[in-house]
């Protein structure tokens, strides 16, 4: 019987923690096509959509931290936003994400998102 409370705990605090991973500004790296990669959530919209700030570079082997700073941003075709990606969780989940960090969302990263909002 204690064993079966103190594995339901272990099992509730993981799955809350898991949880408070996805605020806006969590850094994950993202298994894709090509190596990996590092996104950052600007928003996650009840619906179930996140919108990322995507990162240029790739990696051969998973990343197990990142500094922002000397990463570079994919830049929207104009040259001056970020390019924002909105993303379904389902898909997201899929691309088997690892958190890695997370940064303060800035005022232009919000903008970003609000100029793809537009669009969508």
């Amino acid at each position: 019987m204690k064993k079966n409370i103190l594995l339901g705990l272990y099992v509730l605090s993981t799955l809350i923690s898991c949880a408070s991973d996805y605020y806006p500004g969590s850094i994950f790296s993202i298994d894709g096509e090509s190596g990996f990669t590092v996104v950052k959530v600007v928003t996650f919209e009840k619906g179930g959509v996140f919108y990322f700030k995507v990162f240029n570079e790739k990696f051969s082997e998973r990343p197990e931290k990142v500094d922002l700073k000397e990463l570079t941003p994919k830049m929207a075709e104009n040259g001056k936003d970020f390019y924002i990606m909105p993303v379904p969780k389902e898909l997201f989940f899929q691309w088997r994400p690892k958190y890695l960090g997370r940064e303060e969302v800035s005022d232009k990263e919000q903008e970003s998102v609000r100029l793809v909002k537009k669009v969508f």
